[in-house]
């Protein structure tokens, strides 16, 4: 649900930092990835315009270092999660909206499978080749710190200061295991309990082992097996419903989203000269992205999205999906790329992990939800805030650092005969 946010506003997407010491180097063929487009240049049409907005170059989409508004986007997601967390009104629309608001995750997921394949692809791009190891470091360096502290936090919460109840306390310790090893999403308690949240980032960590088992295996295009990973759970969902998915085997075969893979070829959509233009000049229309957020809202407000996997609730994904490939192309749309959701977007890491212990404080304060919600706000995001600066950051950069080559090391650590170390050095700067 995080993936490496910096100080400037907005979501850098170019290939990663500096390379890592050579035992945790492993680089796969940019044919395993992507069909080598090496015509980079302008393309006819390129710089055209629809109405007075100037359709952006692919060329220069493919070299920008930061995307705008995705960070206003994450913003929104996790105030969808809060909405959906704090005490629900009685009845009406408000009810519905809060009830949907759990579909914020959904739209973590899409971005998340947009900027990890987008790096991936532009890595490959310039270097010939994706350094595995570097991609799971970087992983683990953004996101086991702060979840594994806020887990110690938790259990701290549960066994020492007991503030849970008893029937709280034995499923967290049924579940520690689970959540230690990223995998409590397989268990069929995945959304109760304390530190219940950790179902979500358990599904994303899975599908970073699953990209980068796929990437050492080497079996294919990795845009057709992740479309056809998709494929087969629609078709398992809505074509056999003899099938009792809820047993274990099927939890954990079907345990990854389909709005992570749908935020997937949404990069591989845009990563193509052809379709990009084609989606820059349906998305840079006027109407377009508000028509988007309107639908977005819509399906929140009235839509009936019970089944994760069910009919409407995959249209929100690819509303979901269309609404991210938007805010890609254009630089900065009116609501989602203001400073005030962007800022938030930047936190919501740790905005997601610490938000209940907090909400459950602040209910014993109040049970109104629009107070429970200000509350919280007002107390986990400066919290969020300080992590970010000073635990996150600095944790990350450490590592970044200890993993750049010296003038002693070598840069050779790629296997793959297509590599250019001119040009990763040009990636290098770019992520400093």
């Amino acid at each position: 649900m995080a993936d490496d946010p910096r100080k400037p506003v907005g979501h850098r997407v170019s290939a990663s930092g500096t390379p890592i010491a050579p035992f945790l180097s492993y680089r796969v063929s940019a044919r395993h990835v992507m069909r080598r487009d090496t015509h980079s240049q302008r393309l006819p049409g390129d710089g055209d315009e629809v109405g007075r907005t100037k359709l952006p170059e692919h060329s220069g989409y493919l070299t920008r270092i930061r995307i705008p508004n995705l960070d206003g986007l994450r913003g929104l997601a996790i105030l969808l999660v809060l909405a959906h967390h704090v005490p629900t009104a009685a009845t009406g629309w408000v009810a519905q909206f809060q009830h949907n608001g759990r579909y914020g995750v959904s739209l973590f997921f899409v971005i998340s499978g947009y900027i990890v394949m987008t790096l991936m692809l532009r890595e490959v791009r310039r270097s010939g080749s994706v350094d595995v190891r570097r991609f799971l470091w970087r992983r683990v360096l953004r996101l086991w710190p702060l979840y594994y502290l806020i887990l110690l936090a938790e259990f701290l919460l549960v066994f020492a200061a007991q503030i849970y109840s008893p029937q709280n306390q034995a499923l967290f310790a049924d579940k520690l295991a689970c959540y230690v090893l990223y995998c409590s999403n397989w268990l069929e308690t995945s959304g109760e309990g304390p530190f219940f949240v950790a179902w979500s980032l358990a599904v994303e960590e899975q599908f970073y082992l699953l990209l980068s088992l796929l990437l050492i295996l080497r079996p294919g295009p990795l845009v057709a097996i992740f479309g056809g990973m998709l494929a087969l759970k629609v078709a398992l969902v809505h074509g056999y419903p003899e099938a009792d998915l809820a047993e274990l085997p099927w939890r954990v075969v079907l345990s990854y989203s389909e709005a992570i893979l749908m935020g997937v070829l949404m990069a591989y959509f845009l990563d193509r000269p052809q379709t990009f233009r084609w989606y820059s000049r349906l998305a840079l229309s006027p109407l377009v992205p508000g028509i988007l957020l309107a639908t977005f809202g819509a399906f929140l407000l009235f839509g009936e999205l019970d089944d994760t996997s069910g009919g409407s609730a995959l249209a929100f994904y690819l509303i979901c999906t269309l609404l991210v490939g938007a805010c890609a192309v254009n630089k900065r749309l009116p609501l989602v790329g203001g400073k005030p959701l962007s800022w938030m977007g930047l936190l919501s890491y740790g905005v997601y992990l610490m938000h209940m212990p907090v909400l459950s404080a602040a209910k014993k304060i109040s049970t109104e939800p629009v107070a429970v919600m200000v509350l919280t706000l007002a107390v986990v995001l400066p919290l969020a805030w300080l992590s970010f600066t000073f635990f996150e950051e600095p944790i990350r950069r450490l590592g970044v650092r200890r993993t750049r080559p010296g003038p002693g090391r070598s840069r050779k650590t790629d296997i793959s005969p297509t590599a250019r170390p001119t040009l990763m050095a040009a990636v290098n700067r770019a992520f400093r």
